[in-house]
């Protein structure tokens, strides 16, 4: 075999790869279950990247008592969180270690990974305090549009910043566009 052709194989492969993870990406957003999820975003810079919004959801710290859980997690374990349709926005009415064997047929399954675990008690809160998981989904950043990170920036911690998701059949979620004041913002696409 010439050292062209390896090349010519190699540039192929790479070529493939890539084309891979933004056809998975695309088919996510094109064929997954639209979730609507609310935020509390603050807005960092990246020197390379530019603007981006860190997203932190409702659903990235959870009550494991709340909802009957096994309250044995670790960190690093994967979770299943499952939604509901809301108005305006989704709500968690479960979360299981594993995939859900069964569930109502119009919810969504999210899976994310338990990043740290506490027993801490909150303002007003007695012992003993419930244990609550730090959830982390992939989507908790989102670069936006240089120069817009800032108007964001002064919309956390209202109801006016939601973000559309969309999610596999095998729960992984991607970010499909940021809803501000209702309205559909930067929509996510490969053009």
């Amino acid at each position: 075999m010439t050292t062209a052709l390896r090349l010519l194989i190699l540039a192929g492969v790479q070529t493939a790869a890539l084309a891979g993870l933004v056809g998975w990406r695309e088919a996510v957003l094109a064929t997954g279950a639209p979730v609507v999820l609310e935020t509390a975003p603050v807005d960092p810079r990246s020197l390379f990247q530019g603007d981006y919004v860190i997203l932190q959801f409702a659903i990235s710290r959870i009550d494991l008592s709340r909802f009957g859980a096994d309250t044995s997690f670790r960190e690093g374990d994967p979770i299943h969180v499952v939604m509901a349709p809301g108005d305006p926005v989704w709500n968690l009415v479960g979360i299981h270690r594993d995939w859900p064997s069964s569930r109502a047929a119009d919810t969504v399954v999210i899976r994310g990974r338990v990043d740290q675990l506490t027993d801490w008690c909150g303002p007003g809160e007695e012992a003993p305090c419930p244990r609550r998981a730090w959830i982390s989904y992939g989507i908790e950043s989102y670069f936006v549009p240089e120069g817009t990170g800032e108007a964001l920036e002064q919309l956390r911690g209202t109801d006016e910043l939601r973000v559309r998701i969309a999610v596999s059949p095998f729960g992984t979620p991607a970010v499909a566009a940021l809803v501000v004041r209702g309205k559909e913002w930067a929509e996510e696409g490969i053009f």
